[in-house]
C-alpha cells in the first residue's frame, strides 16, 4: 500500500481522487468485541483525500451500502439517486447498520442493537454500554425497541418490494 501511495502521489490525478478502502468481511479476532453478532460484521471504512479535505475518526455506526452516498456527497453531486445507505458526512443522519443471517436480522443505531427474526425481536441490546451483548433487553419493552423494530421492518419492506419490482434504482 506504501508502495502504491508513493507511486500514485506523483501522478496527475492524485491530488484530485478519493480513495476508499474497506473489507468485504471480517477476520477471526482474540478481542471479545469482535466475536458477537454485531462485532463479527465489524469493517473499517477509510476515506483518504490527499487534500486533507476530510479528516478525522468517526466511530458512527455505518455499513458498506454508505460508502456509495457519502461519495455523492463528497463530490458535491445534486442529481436524484437511490441508495439504502447513507451519507457519513452528514450529522444529520440517523446511522445505521443491518446485516442478515439467513433469517435474521442484525440491526444497530443510535447505540442498540437489534436482533430480529422476521416477526418479533429476539434480542435487543444497549452497545454503548454492553459492547459484549451480555444483556438481552428484549424482555423489557421500550419506545427505542419498538422504534428499532419498525426501522427495519421498513427497511426489509422496502429492500423487499423494489427487489420485486426491480426499482433498485432510479431509472
Amino acid at each position: 500500500l506504501r508502495r502504491f501511495f508513493e507511486t500514485a502521489s506523483k501522478t496527475d490525478w492524485y491530488k484530485n481522487t478519493l480513495f476508499v478502502f474497506t473489507a468485504d468481511h471480517t477476520n477471526q479476532s482474540n478481542h471479545r468485541e469482535y466475536k458477537t453478532s454485531l462485532g463479527n460484521h465489524a469493517v473499517p471504512i477509510i476515506f483518504f483525500d490527499p487534500s486533507g479535505e476530510i479528516m478525522g475518526l468517526s466511530n458512527k455506526v455505518a455499513q458498506q451500502i454508505d460508502i456509495a452516498p457519502t461519495i455523492l456527497s463528497y463530490l458535491n453531486y445534486d442529481q436524484p439517486y437511490f441508495a439504502f445507505g447513507n451519507d457519513l458526512l452528514s450529522d444529520s443522519t440517523n446511522h445505521f447498520s443491518i446485516t442478515s443471517n439467513g433469517p435474521y436480522f442484525n440491526v444497530a443505531m443510535n447505540g442498540h442493537f437489534l436482533q430480529f427474526d422476521g416477526e418479533n425481536p429476539t434480542g435487543f441490546y444497549n452497545f454503548k454500554n454492553d459492547i459484549l451483548l451480555s444483556e438481552n433487553l428484549v424482555n423489557s419493552p421500550s419506545p427505542e425497541m419498538d422504534s428499532l423494530v419498525r426501522v427495519t421492518k421498513a427497511f426489509i419492506q422496502q429492500y423487499d418490494n423494489r427487489m420485486i419490482d426491480n426499482k433498485i434504482s432510479l431509472h
